[in-house]
């Protein structure tokens, strides 16, 4: 399937211009479609790359890399 509809937004095809014009302009005419997709991107934003986590997956990584470990 070239596209599906997820939570927090619209999944295109790489290129496929037609189609992610067509979602934008989806967007535009459907305000509580945008709304809600806002709401749950944010959501995860805030969930997966809040500075806590993204500090606290930076320094394991450091220190795994420190330890000379690859994997």
């Amino acid at each position: 399937r070239p596209e599906s509809h997820e939570a927090a937004g619209f999944v295109v095809a790489s290129g496929d211009f037609k189609c992610m014009a067509g979602r934008v302009l989806e967007l535009l005419d459907n305000d509580d479609l945008c709304e809600t997709m806002g709401r749950s991107g944010r959501r995860s934003a805030e969930m997966f790359f809040s500075i806590e986590i993204c500090q606290k997956n930076h320094m394991a990584l450091y220190l795994q890399s420190a330890r000379g470990i690859n994997g």
